[in-house]
């Protein structure tokens, strides 16, 4: 008789830590915000003016930055950023169709895009340090990202 209120116990467990987690992410994911339109994005200090950007960041998680654009004038590319050769695109956010991580890597590894550090940015009071990753095709198409820098 115990044993069943065992089982029991530990299934209605179950079903309630499944269903917090996914409501968790549910309200995470309503939490992002969808970014369009931007007119410029910054790399290496110098704004870098866009004909259109889409992307997605999330106010609280500095690294749910994902972005896909298309650069105005390539001129002045890479605008003195240093080249990367260590750069894994993160996975790709729900609601971002433009940006496919494993297509970028795809054509990283193939020389066909250039991964470039964009900036170092700071976050939650100085604990939390990222490293801006803008990926650029000759063509001016671009993406971006942040990685966490170890400290």
């Amino acid at each position: 008789m115990n044993l069943g209120r065992y089982l029991i116990a530990i299934a209605f467990t179950g079903m309630a830590v499944t269903w917090l987690y996914f409501y968790y992410d549910q309200i995470e994911a309503r939490r992002a915000q969808a970014v369009s339109g931007l007119g410029e994005i910054m790399i290496n200090n110098e704004s870098v003016a866009l004909q259109t950007y889409q992307g997605v960041e999330h106010p609280e998680h500095p690294l749910r930055l994902r972005g896909c654009f298309q650069v105005a004038s390539m001129a002045n590319a890479p605008w003195g950023a240093q080249m990367l050769d260590d750069a894994v695109p993160f996975g790709a956010i729900d609601g971002l169709d433009c940006y496919d991580p494993e297509a970028i890597d795809t054509d990283l590894q193939a020389g066909q895009a250039k991964a470039y550090l964009a900036g170092i940015e700071t976050f939650s009071d100085g604990r939390v340090i990222t490293q801006r990753i803008v990926v650029l095709y000759p063509d001016g198409k671009g993406y971006q990202w942040r990685r966490l820098i170890e400290q």
